[in-house]
């Protein structure tokens, strides 16, 4: 019986795909059966490390550099995307912080994640007719190199403290979500964002 989580002739790009989730997301969905181009802005290193495990696997996958702050580097990265492999298959990652402000500081990434939970409606609604589903994933606490860098050890603590589940995710059960939105499995899910985050937010 075929697999509705088979995505065989789907197109991924994945941006931030060098570390975390990214990464996580582009194995993910290559395993599935998606050609995969990994966007990745300054970490080489890993954009290959992943590149290589993908292609190790017998699965299509090519590394595109860009800064997604510049426009004009957003549309090369597609443009390449989709001349070496094909029309494009997309989801928004959002976050945690869209909702709650984040934390100290993060009041830039916090907007911009609200931003973007906004305007997954606004082209869901647009691109729907269409054919095309625009549906967001927001992780919460999630162990990926961004809390190894911006979040101490106590700041974990005490984040695991408004856990139902006790723990952190993983940038792997993120990456399951993502899968599944991209899946046929969720054909009638449109401008919807899931909320990966053990509880610690229940919308």
């Amino acid at each position: 019986m075929h697999s509705l989580l088979d995505l065989t002739d789907r197109v991924a790009l994945v941006t931030g795909a060098s570390s975390g989730i990214g990464a996580a997301t582009a194995e993910t969905l290559a395993e599935l059966g998606a050609r995969v181009a990994i966007g990745y802005h300054r970490n080489a290193q890993g954009a290959e490390s992943t590149r290589k495990r993908i292609a190790d696997a017998g699965r299509t996958v090519v590394a595109i550099q860009a800064d997604v702050r510049h426009g004009e580097e957003v549309k090369r990265l597609v443009d390449r995307t989709v001349s070496d492999l094909g029309p494009v298959d997309i989801i928004n990652v959002v976050s945690i912080a869209g909702h709650t402000g984040g934390g100290p500081g993060a009041g830039p990434y916090a907007s911009a994640k609200a931003a973007l939970t906004a305007y997954t409606k606004s082209l869901a609604k647009e691109l729907a007719p269409h054919g095309v589903r625009v549906n967001a994933v927001s992780p919460g606490v999630i162990d990926t190199p961004f809390h190894e860098v911006f979040s101490t050890p106590d700041m974990i603590r005490s984040f695991v403290a408004t856990i139902p589940v006790g723990r952190v995710g993983t940038s792997q059960e993120c990456a399951n979500v993502i899968a599944f939105l991209a899946s046929d499995a969720a054909s009638y899910i449109v401008g919807e964002t899931i909320e990966v985050n053990g509880g610690q937010l229940m919308r």
